[in-house]
């Protein structure tokens, strides 16, 4: 419940005269402004010295209200500065003097002039009595005006608050992912063209990393609600959110919960790999052992069921050695083979190429294995960059029998459409180009005796 706003309210609980004394005394008076200037003397800047120039600030048009509220801002800003040279030091002297100040101050969090003053001895507070966190939460304006710091510490006892403040954020990343992915007419910014380093600079990701800290604790709700919303929609951008907020914190080197995350050595050695683009021995090894860490008891138990569930490694079939691997090789050598020749002069092409069908051995168990799966989808990829599209056509028909409809996942078909519509749109282009040669308009045309030479050319629409 918020509670009511009142301006002054607190200042009688510090010992400064505030709304209520100046009520009762203009109310009990028999001359107001004998009551108001008596205030005023009582309760301004108690400085000698400062007195006879009030009246020349009175000539110049200053306002009392605008004079002591610069004093106020002044003194605020240095009291707040001072604050945080006690809070960068150690010990329990620091935590003794801010625990006093905030005894002190905080009847005054009310008061919006003096609310940063309260605000900054919290947020230098390492741990907050429950009494303080619960009067934040329960007023709104107050709530709103709390540092990241100080809500962490509101945020570790109140999950369902916590996930007001994430569930915004969550939803915003999926909306952004799903944005690029599809809009088709983006040509230049595409869904992989960001490195992963760079994508995990992203607004949502900085800011998760920000709410979350050095808290394991809160680190772990975020990972709740990702594994929830996950098993709930199947989304995969839930997964890329969570190794990318995993390697934020690896960037911010956050050991209170880079140390003690089962999967942080797996993705960093995968993160390694993507931005070097090879996956050498040394680093399959490694994600082989970080895979069985990952996997071990160790590991939480909702986290062991979703990725035993749904992302244990598929075992290799003989009949992808022995059949698909070989008709996949053969339809490679035979796309090789064609573009060189189609390279060579005229003359030279004596020996026709023959396109031998391998469509029915390449589709030998891609609808059984999620790896044979992946190798055409791939390969069908790479055909598109090379531009054959020959190649392209004998194994794009493949795809329809792969193995759980993975061809028709949307980060495939996003990389499909891109390369093969927006090399297409270049290739028209570059032709469009060469050419476009001017128009010739004939110089005589005494010789043409038509009626339609006097009718107008009709503007364009």
């Amino acid at each position: 419940m918020t509670t009511p706003k009142i301006i002054g309210a607190g200042l009688e609980d510090v010992g400064v005269p505030g709304r209520n004394f100046l009520r009762n005394a203009l109310t009990s008076c028999t001359d107001p402004l004998k009551a108001i200037e008596e205030f005023q003397l009582e309760n301004g800047i108690l400085l000698p010295s400062l007195r006879p120039m009030l009246p020349l600030l009175d000539l110049h048009g200053v306002r009392r209200l605008d004079f002591h509220t610069s004093v106020l801002e002044e003194l605020r800003d240095r009291l707040v500065q001072h604050i945080n040279e006690i809070g960068q030091k150690e010990g329990k002297e620091r935590d003794r003097k801010l625990k006093e100040l905030l005894a002190k101050s905080f009847p005054v969090v009310r008061v919006k002039a003096l609310r940063p003053v309260v605000m900054c001895i919290l947020r230098n507070t390492p741990h907050i009595d429950d009494k303080y966190l619960k009067v934040l939460v329960r007023d709104r304006e107050l709530y709103n005006d709390t540092d990241t710091e100080v809500k962490r510490q509101i945020w570790k006892d109140n999950q369902s608050l916590f996930g007001d403040e994430v569930s915004p954020l969550l939803s915003q990343y999926i909306k952004e992912k799903e944005t690029v992915l599809f809009d088709h007419l983006n040509l230049t910014n595409l869904f992989f063209t960001p490195s992963p380093k760079v994508r995990r600079q992203g607004e949502v990701v900085q800011k998760l990393a920000h709410m979350i800290g050095n808290s394991v604790k809160l680190y772990d709700m975020v990972l709740q609600f990702l594994r929830t919303l996950f098993l709930r929609t199947r989304n995969i951008h839930y997964c890329t959110l969570r190794a990318e907020l995993l390697m934020a914190l690896h960037d911010l080197e956050v050991q209170d919960i880079i140390s003690v995350d089962p999967c942080h050595k797996f993705t960093w050695c995968l993160d390694a790999c993507i931005r070097e683009k090879n996956v050498d021995i040394k680093r399959s090894r490694e994600l082989q052992l970080a895979n069985a860490l990952v996997l071990s008891p160790t590991a939480e138990d909702g986290e062991i069921e979703v990725r035993i569930s749904e992302f244990k490694e598929p075992k290799l079939d003989s009949q992808i050695l022995t059949k698909f691997l070989p008709a996949l090789m053969s339809l490679m050598v035979d796309d090789q083979v064609r573009a060189l020749n189609s390279k060579l002069p005229p003359d030279e092409r004596e020996s026709a190429i023959t396109i031998i069908e391998h469509s029915g051995e390449t589709c030998l168990g891609i609808s059984e294995s999620s790896v044979t799966s992946i190798l055409a989808m791939y390969y069908t990829l790479h055909s598109a960059r090379s531009k054959d599209r020959v190649g392209l056509m004998r194994i794009l028909g493949t795809l329809a029998n792969c193995h759980n409809d993975r061809a028709f996942e949307d980060p495939f078909l996003h990389s499909l459409h891109n390369e093969t519509v927006r090399r297409l749109y270049e290739s028209l282009l570059e032709r469009i180009g060469n050419q476009q040669e001017p128009a010739v308009v004939p110089t005589n045309m005494d010789h043409l005796d038509s009626p339609l030479l006097s009718v107008p050319t009709p503007a364009p629409l």
